[in-house]
Order: structure tokens, then sequence, then C-alpha cells
């Protein structure tokens, strides 16, 4: 009896475990049908989101493709002109000249002056000039206007069978150069460093004699108040009387050093205007870098301190 009690009590596991598996599996087969349709259903909802993208894609190439091509087209237009604005705001504006001025030196030769202008403040030109007139023209010469300047320009005694007339300043093969802001900041400040000449004791008359002869001789004391030396710069030396101006003479100053003071004189051996006032123009081109010479050797010593 007791035999029989153990061997049901053995088996009611196996019982209980076969149970389980039989619910598990009419679960299992009951639930499919569902887990089908939600499946079918989600693949539906899919499909019809694809459909509805691609749909809307062709309808947005079709409708809105050309309009956006409208838009990039005028947005390019636009950027083109406001490009063309700024390179044209950018760009060199031409130079200006004034009516040329005629002296006669006696025996055939005459000296050309006029004045060029630049009114650019970030532009430089080189360029070659000559004065055509109704003799035949000068010889060319090479010349330069430095950013918002005004200079001097002349051809010192040319030659010509009559007095030239109808004289014309010829200005050709410019070549403009941008002042480079990354290593120039403040250009004004820039050339007022490098221009920084003082000139004094300016005096103009006839006080050399050669026998009988008066010779007209303008001099100057020049001080090079700048840092740098410069190779062999050279100086207009304009005689006026009011605001025209009566006479042309151009002079160097060889090897000039930083805080230097020379005496330099200019002498006209004929055709000298009787009398007027004396005014000394640097005709140094600062962005040419020949024009300076290297420092001299030794400690490195700002030549203003020097100066004060």
């Amino acid at each position: 009896m007791a035999k029989q009690q153990g061997e049901q009590n053995g088996a009611r596991p196996e019982l209980l475990a076969a149970d389980r598996n039989y619910h598990r599996d009419v679960a299992i087969v009951a639930v499919q049908p569902m887990a089908k349709r939600i499946f079918f259903a989600l693949w539906l909802v899919l499909d019809v989101v694809l459909v509805g993208v691609f749909v809307y894609t062709i309808l947005l190439q079709l409708v809105g493709g050309p309009l956006l091509t409208k838009r990039l087209v005028a947005r390019t237009g636009s950027n083109t002109a406001v490009q063309h604005t700024t390179s044209v705001a950018r760009a060199a504006q031409a130079l200006h000249t004034t009516m040329p001025s005629v002296f006669a030196l006696g025996d055939g030769a005459y000296d050309l002056y006029a004045e060029i202008e630049n009114p650019n403040g970030d532009w430089y030109a080189e360029f070659t000039y000559s004065f055509d007139t109704s003799q035949g023209p000068s010889k060319r010469f090479q010349g330069f206007v430095l950013p918002n300047e005004s200079r001097p320009l002349a051809a010192f005694r040319q030659a010509f069978s009559g007095r030239p007339g109808s004289v014309n300043l010829t200005i050709e093969d410019v070549v403009w150069h941008r002042v480079d802001h990354t290593k120039i900041g403040d250009v004004s400040s820039w050339l007022a460093d490098h221009e920084g000449f003082v000139i004094e004791n300016a005096q103009y008359g006839f006080d050399v004699s050669v026998g009988n002869t008066s010779i007209a001789r303008s001099s100057f004391t020049l001080r090079n108040t700048t840092p740098y030396a410069y190779r062999n710069p050279s100086f207009f030396v304009i005689i006026s009387r009011g605001s025209t101006v009566v006479g042309v003479n151009q002079v160097t100053a060889p090897g000039l050093l930083a805080g230097e003071s020379r005496d330099i004189s200019a002498t006209w051996l004929s055709g000298a205007p009787t009398s007027g006032s004396i005014a000394v123009i640097p005709n140094i081109n600062y962005f040419d870098e020949t024009a300076s010479m290297p420092p001299e050797g030794g400690p490195a010593v700002d030549i203003r301190d020097r100066l004060r």
C-alpha cells in the first residue's frame, strides 16, 4: 500500500509538467492568428507610409522643383550683383592729371611739368608717362603715385625745335597695386611714418655768381626724421608764386641715413624764375623695397628715440 502511494507521488511531477506544456501549446496556437494579423497590419502601415513618402517626393519635384530652381537662380543673381557692386566699390578709380606747364630754359631746351592725383586710399600705381606737344613727344619716363596722393611729374631739359604748344600729359602702361593690409594696417599712418622729412631754412635767390652772371639757387636743410635710411632718394624743388608753379628742379640725397641732417642746394643754369617761394616734395616710392637701405649693423635702436 505504501509502495503504490509512493509511485503515485512520483508520477505527479511528470503529470504537472505535461499539463504545463499542454497549456503552453494551446496558448501559442491561440495567439498565432492574432500575431499574424498584427504583423500584416504593421506591414500594411509601413507600405502606406513608404508610398506616401514616394508620392510626396514626386509632387515636391513636380511642383516645388521649378520654384526652388527659380529661387536659387534669383539668389545666385543677387549674389553676383552684390559681388559686382563690391568689386566696383573696391576697384581703383581713375587717375587725374592737371594741365601741363612749359618752362623755357634757353637754347631750345624746356622743362615740362604737370601733377597727377590718385584718389584711391588702398591702391598705388606705377606707369609710364610722356608729354605730347606740337613739336613732338618728350622722352618717356617711369612714374608712380601713392594712395591719396597728388605729386609732380616732370620732363627736364627736353629739346624741341620751337616752343612746344598744345601740351598733353600721356599716362600709359598703368599697373595698379593694392595695399597689403596683412602687412600695412593703416595706410595713412604707414606713409606718414615713411615720409617724415623736415625741410628747414629753405631759400631761393640769385646768390651764385659765375663771372658777370648771377645764377639762381635754391637751398635747404633736409632732416630725415623717419626710422628708415634711403638709398638714393630724390626730391622735387618747386618754385611758386601764389598758387602758380613757375619753376621746377630735382635733387638727390644719396645714402640718406635715418636721423641725418643734410644741407642741399639746387641751381638753375638757365631759365630760372625771378622770384618765388620754395617747396620740397619727396619723390620716393616707399612701397619699393629697393628704395630703402638695410639697417646698419649693431644692436637695433629706434632712431626716433635719438631725435627726441
